[in-house]
This record gives C-alpha cells, structure tokens and sequence, in this order.
C-alpha cells in the first residue's frame, strides 16, 4: 500500500516531526459569471463527473460548471422554476421544479424525465437522496402542499405535515440513514420522518427564525443534524431527540440560507444579506468570508466530491455567478533536513526520508544508503501480542545498501526507535497496511517475513517486484516473456504464487516495471508511462488516459499520480478518468485513510490538509444485502432479497450488479466464486465470458476454499466435494446441515445433533471431534471457531485438541454469546451476537467494535462485510 512508483532513491527513514502552527486555513474565492442573464441560480450539487450542477430558476435551464469554470448550460419546459437539485444514487441530477409541478430528473447528457406531483400547486422545493430500500428513493418538500414526498419505485408518495402552513423548505436525510428532516419555515419547527410517513415535529427556540436548509455532518460525534435560520441570522444543531443549540452570527440580518459539510469537516453555509460565505466547527467556531461580487446574495451551496479536494462552489443569486471556495492547501512539514521521499502510513502518519539519508538510532548506530522504505501499520504492530494504540504509527521497515533488512519501531513514549536486525539479503522490501512484509533476493525469489521465527522465507517465484496491500492481497510482477509479462497473486490458501490475467483490451500487458496495491487489494501496474488498472470481477486490465511518472495507492477510493511535468492528478472511479489538482511535485505519497504527502522540486515534504476517512470505523455501503461473501483476497459478493447478485467495486466501493440469480453465494477468491440457486443447480462465475457457468449436480449449501476446494450440501444433507478432474461431484458419506471450507482446504462441518466433524484427508472421511456447535467457521488448518446452541464462542486449540471458551474483554462478568462468527486464514475472527453488536476476537478474547449487524463475513484482516437482515443494510469494517 502507499507506494509510488519511478525511479527509486537512496533513502533512510525517520518519523517526521512535525510543524503546523504556522498554518492556518486559507480561503480564496473565484467567481466565474453565467452566460444567461438575470437567471437567479438557486441550489447546487456535486456530479460523480467531477463538476458542479446548478439550477437557474428564472431562465428554466440546468447548469454544469468543470472545476476549471467552463459552463454548459441544459434548457428545461418553460416555467419550470427549478429550486433545488442533488446527485442520485444512479449517477443522474434529480431536481424540484416549483412553477412546472413536477420533480425532474436529468442524465448527464441532459435527457429530461417528468414525474408529476399529485398535489396541483404543490411548489416543491427542498430535495434529497433518501435510503435505499432495494431501490433508490428521493425525498422532496411542497412549500404550498404543505407535504413531503417520495420518488420510489411505485411513484410518487406524499405524506401531509400535521402543522397547517408550515411551508417546508429543505430536508435531508437523517445521519442514522433511516429518518428524513426537513424544516418548516413558516412553522418555526425542523420535522422528522420515518420511512413510512410518520411525522413528528421540534420547536425552534428563537421565534419566527425561519428555518431553510438542512446538512448532516460525518466528523460530528454528537450525531446532529445542523441548519440555517434566515430570519434569525443564526446557524443551529438539532439532535435526534429534538434538543436545539443555536450560535448566533456576526449580524442578526445576514440571512443565511445554504448550509453543506466541508471535505474539512466543518459546516460551510451562505449568507445573502451579509453577502458572506461562512464556517462554523462542529464546536461552534465561526468564520465569514466576504463575497467578492457585492450585493450577489449568495444562496446554495456544495461541497465537491471528485477530487476531494477542499473545494466548496455555491450560487450568487443576484449576482448571476457560481462561485468556488478554496480552503484545501499544501501544508509544508518542517524538519532539519531536506526530504528526498515521504510516505502514509494506514494510520495517515506521515514519514519521510531526508535528503541526506543518514539518520543516528538511539543508541548509537547508523544505517546508510538505503534503497527503498514501506511504512507499517503502527505501534509494535510486529508484536502480534502487543497492544495497538490508534493515533500513533511507529513501525517501518528498511533496507539499506548491504542488502540488509531492518525493522524499525518507533516509541512515541521514550522517542527513539528500536531496531531489529534481520537475517538474509534482501534487495526489495514492502510492507502492507498490516505491517506482513514481503521482499525479494538477489535471485529475484520472493521472501516472506515471518513474525514467529522473525525471519525471512523463501517463497517460490521469479519475480521483479512484489508488493503488498495486507496479506490477503499481495502481488507479484514477472520478466518480460513471450507472451507479455505474467502477474501473479499470492494465493494463501495454495501458499504459492499464482498467476492472474495480464490481458488489457489491445492485448497481454507488457513493459511493465511496477505494481502497486491499495490496503484494501485494489490492484494498479505501471509501465511506458501508462497507468493499467484491474477489472477483478472480468479479470482483465484497463489502460487509464494520459502520461505519468508516478502513481500512488492507498486504496481504491485513494489513487493519485504525477505527470512528467510534476502535474498532480486524482484518479475518479465513477468516471473512469484522471482528474487535475492544484499544485506541483516531485513525489506523491497516500495513505489507506486517503491521507496525501508528497514532495516539491526544491526537496520540501508537504501534506495535503483535507478528508481523510478514519480506520477501524464501520462504514455503510449503498444498497440492500441479505447475505455477503468475502474471498482470501479481498473480493466480495453479495445477494439481496430478490436472490440479485452483486460484487462489491473496490474503485468506486458500491455494490455492482451481474446478471443471475442465486440463493446462497461462496467466494474463495477473485478467481474462485460459486453459487446455488433457489432450484438447487450450481454455477459458477466465468470472468472471461462474464458470465455463469452451470455446473452439473444439485445443492442447498455451498463452500469454497482459497485454493480452489469447493463442497456442498444438499437438501438431504449429504456432503459432496467437487471433483476438478473430472468434473463431477464425489459423495463423502455422512450427515451435515452447515460446513466451512478455510482457505488452505481444510473442511469442518456440524450435523443436526450438533456434533462436529472434520474431513481427514488421508482416511477420505468425516472424524469426529468432541464437542457440541450449531456453527463453524475455519480459516484454515489451524483457525478453527464456533458458537453451541447457548451461543458461548469457542476456539480450537490444534496442539491440545481442546476447545477453548472465548471471553468478552471489558465486559463484565466476561460472558460471550454470539449467534455467529467468521474467521479468516490469517487469525482474524469476527463475531456478532443478538443485540447486534460486532466483535472484533483474538486469542481467547473478543472486543464489541460497533453495532446494527446480525452477520458478518471475513476475508482478511482489510476485508470484513457485515450485514444487518432485518434492514438489509451492509457495511464494510476499515
């Protein structure tokens, strides 16, 4: 993870110190004028395209504004009126069309669909993505039908306000991502709806304020919802019970409107009398701006998404221009030395090496003209046993120019590093975001470090580069051959390296020099100047536009890369395309977090002040899912209550849908997925065709293994492991309602009476292991769980043929009881229990991590989905 690619330097590491109280934000506004006069433009939002959409009420027209300010303008019915306008769940622009009586949605191509209000005369105004409920919903306001309104699949759906005139104005999803708020303005309340239309309604302290619009704030812990009160010249949180703070402004008249979450975290709002742009801190700090233009009452306003950079743009109503607010910089990192290379951490620490490449250890020894450096994930993070403190980032390993391997733990107590020498010549060295290290020889074989015997073993390969993103996903580039360059992951369940596709559109990639894996297992390869990303659900490579020197991954949501020229760019998913940003470099650095660092051609290291998404957080994901499957690598699919089936796009990181069908799914890895469908025939995924393959037999239940064991159950509870040879299913007598299959092939299952069995391999049968489970989970050989019918967790110990009972930590008493676990090959194991509350678990012990799921799958330590089926919601732990 966090690797740039080029020529590599001489480096040594050291932590950097770091220097920022002599930066504050800065804030510049530029105005770029509207080609139709007096057209009032009103709300504004991002586009997954990387600009910005805005309504133009009095000309009846949609607007689009590239960051760089080139306007492109769509013309609507006239008197359409548009008020307000959002992205959808779907990529196209839905907006409110006041005077037509209609909601709007609007392709990026501008292809216009009409969907009538019931309510005549209803003015709708305020818009806003709602849940999606198996479908995309969007909810709307009615100023005059005194009403709020839904777009879903069946149409339209109003639901009264029970205060008569309330006038409601903005609303917007609530930050539980269940509710829907709104304001009324007239009514001097904010309102509150559940998804089926009940409304309940909060007073605002201060009179006749005038509540307008409506934002949600992510960086606030407090979970409020946050808004403008025009008449009252006050910006005000509300929580979720319905308590009100307000924080007056600068002036009492300075009317504001527009309210939205900066990429910084603060609340950015508008204010058309004061004729200021303003911040307010989830703390309730308060900065204004002033507007250029004068008199341009400024009304809506946005943060951008693609880049996500710091910048906010907003319209000026009278002043008939869209404005862009810059509050993103480069912060330099002051420090003794100039710096020759930075890197991010997982943790979003940022190192660098200096110039010198000399650096003294406490005690006393030095290291020099080292080759390469790849931080790890924290604090004695190649301690397994040791304790992780979040905040701090102290562990890196090092290679200096003997071809000796050196791992660095830093203290933030003591403020010194401890260095362990490592035995072997190595001549490349990567570590992932969970601090497994891998490296190359002098023979080009690939070296894995093992924490145990703290030493590096040889794996077998011929490779040029390795790298890695954690030790579900490491990857391995070779030498040019025939038949272009072969690439190759690392396949934990096989423990080997296998090779993957190296097709692109024009054909097998070749000239390649590097790769490069985000934390999460994206994959990039680098060679000629051109950036190929990979397609894991088609198994095939795309070749990105335009030429670079350098590219940085920190994950898939995170890719930023250098041109020649020092340019620096920002990869967009949504759109398949690079994306510019303001600044110039040498070296570019990005961390899992999305934390960026890079160094300027005068050997200053700087950092980017901007979003970052914090780690060890549990993140919901767009759509609804009943069951999710997670493969050694990473890669993840799931199924929704329709039996539809998705896989999860680590680009974009939303659900995607394949054709097909099924009821249950199984992932062993990218290259291994299977399924069974509600009639009991079996397919598999065929990536080249894309498409499913029908695999001959009948099953209810299905498992696959990393290394490409595949089992089942059918409907009579036999047991059957497929045949790769032949083709065909081979029956293993015996009886068993659930198995798991781990990564390496080992297979243990339970029956109806609650036994337990594993499959010997040499006996070609089931054996029977003492104990009593309802379910089982297996990792691999030696990473065997499972919960009893009282729901008390146990963990098999291989040495003693025992089960160990597993604790609650911080819990008392310590009693544990879940309804399901899931263990991955590498030792990490989660649970959930009936309250909902996921754990994360250890030797013996499981900690409560976060809640609203009932089940959880894992494929390794960067990669856990879990699932919550009484809502459908899923999520992803990072």
């Amino acid at each position: 993870m966090s690797r740039t690619w080029g020529s590599l330097i001489a480096v040594v590491i050291f932590a950097m110190m770091l220097d920022t109280s002599a930066t504050a934000q800065s804030v510049s506004i530029a105005e770029f004028p509207l080609p139709t006069p007096n057209s009032n433009p009103q709300g504004i939002t991002a586009g997954n395209d990387g600009a910005m959409w805005f309504v133009e009420t009095a000309a009846d027209r949609i607007g689009r504004i590239t960051t760089a300010g080139v306007i492109t303008e769509y013309p609507l019915p006239a008197g359409s009126q548009p008020q307000q306008i959002i992205q959808g769940l779907n990529g196209n622009l839905w907006f409110t069309a006041s005077g037509g009586n209609y909601i709007g949605e609007l392709t990026p191509s501008g292809v216009l669909t009409q969907m009538p209000i019931p309510t005549p005369n209803s003015t709708p105004f305020g818009i806003s993505n709602g849940p999606f409920v198996g479908a995309e919903t969007v909810w709307f306001t009615e100023a005059t039908g005194n009403k709020i309104g839904v777009v879903a699949v069946g149409g339209i759906t109003e639901y009264p306000i029970p205060t008569p005139n309330s006038s409601p104005a903005g609303i917007s999803l609530g930050v539980d991502g269940e509710s829907i708020w709104f304001a009324e303005r007239a009514g001097n309340k904010i309102g509150s709806s559940t998804l089926n239309g009940a409304i309940s309604e909060f007073p605002i302290p201060t009179a006749s304020s005038r509540p307008f619009s409506l934002a949600t704030s992510e960086g606030d812990i407090a979970q409020l919802l946050w808004f403008t009160e025009q008449s009252a010249g006050k910006i005000a949180s509300i929580s979720s019970g319905g308590s009100v703070v307000e924080y007056p402004l600068s002036s009492a008249s300075s009317q504001p409107s527009g309210i939205v979450e900066g990429n910084d975290g603060a609340l950015w709002f508008t204010e058309q009398g004061g004729n200021n742009i303003g911040s307010i801190t989830v703390d309730g700090t308060i900065n204004e701006y002033p507007v250029p233009t004068p008199n341009s009452s400024p009304s809506g306003i946005a943060s951008q998404i693609f880049p996500r950079t710091n910048y906010l743009w907003f319209t000026e109503a009278a002043g008939n221009k869209i404005g862009r607010i810059s509050v993103f910089e480069w912060q330099a990192l002051t420090n003794d030395s100039p710096a020759a290379q930075v890197e991010v951490d997982r943790q979003g620490m940022v190192w660098a090496i200096p110039a010198s490449r000399t650096f003294t250890f406490w005690p006393v020894s030095q290291v020099t003209d080292t080759i390469q450096f790849a931080p790890g994930a924290g604090p004695f993070a190649s301690q397994a046993a040791a304790p992780y403190s979040p905040g701090f980032s102290g562990a890196a390993w090092v290679l200096n120019g003997q071809q000796q391997s050196y791992e660095e733990v830093y203290s933030p107590t003591s403020l010194w590093w401890t260095q362990n020498t490592l035995s072997g010549a190595v001549t490349e060295i990567a570590a992932g975001g969970d601090n497994d290290a891998w490296g190359l020889n002098t023979q080009s074989q690939p070296l894995h470090f093992n924490q145990t015997t703290t030493s590096w073993n040889t794996v077998t390969g011929n490779l040029i580069d390795v790298e890695v993103g954690s030790d579900g996903s490491v990857y391995g580039l070779g030498p040019e051959s025939g038949s272009g360059q072969s690439i190759y992951w690392y396949n934990p369940g096989a423990g080997q390296f296998q090779a993957i596709s190296n097709n692109s559109a024009s054909g097998p990639l070749t000239g390649l020099t590097k790769l490069a894996v985000g934390a999460d297992g994206d994959l990039w390869a680098f060679g000629n100047q051109t950036a190929y990303h990979f397609n894991s659900l088609l198994q095939q490579w795309s070749a990105t536009p335009g030429k670079f020197s350098q590219i940085a991954v920190g994950s898939g949501a995170y890719v930023w890369a250098l041109a020649p020229g020092g340019e620096i760019y920002y990869w967009n998913p949504l759109t398949s395309g690079w994306l510019s940003f303001p600044g110039s470099l040498t070296q570019i650095a990005v961390g899992a977090t999305g934390k960026v660092a890079g160094v300027s051609s005068s050997d200053t290291a700087y950092q980017l002040i901007g979003p970052s998404q914090p780690a060890q957080t549990l993140y919901q994901l767009p759509g609804s899912l009943r069951q999710i499957s997670v493969g050694a690598d990473g890669s993840a699919w799931g199924l929704n209550y329709a039996n539809q089936i998705y896989h999860f796009d680590l680009g974009t990181q939303t659900w995607e849908n394949v054709p097909g069908e099924l009821a249950q799914i199984s992932v062993g890895s990218a290259r291994n997925v299977w399924g069974v469908n509600a009639s009991g025939q079996i397919w598999r995924w065929n990536p080249s065709a894309a498409t499913w393959t029908y695999i001959p037999g009948e099953l209810n239940q299905i498992a696959v293994g990393a290394d490409g064991s595949v089992w089942g159950i059918n409907s009579g509870s036999q047991t059957y492991s497929y045949n790769w040879s032949t083709g065909s299913w081979l029956w293993i007598p015996g009886e068993l309602v659930q198995l798991s299959v781990g990564a390496d092939g080992t297979v243990w299952g339970v029956n109806a009476q609650q036994q337990i069995y594993y499959y010997d391999g040499t006996t070609k049968s089931w054996a029977w292991v003492p104990g009593s489970l309802v379910q089982i989970s297996v990792g691999n050989a030696n990473n065997i769980w499972g919960v009893n019918d009282g729901g008390s967790v146990y963990q098999y110990n291989t040495t003693a043929r025992t089960w160990t009972w597993v604790w609650a930590e911080a819990q008392s008493p310590n009693e544990l009881t879940l309804t399901q676990v899931s263990v991955a090959f590498d030792g990490t194991a989660w649970g959930v229990n009936a309250s909902g509350e996921l754990f994360q678990c250890s030797y013996e012990t499981c900690t409560s991590v976060g809640s609203g799921v009932s089940a959880v799958s894992v494929g390794n330590d960067a990669a856990i989905f879990a699932t919550n089926a009484a809502t459908g919601a899923n999520y992803w732990y990072w």
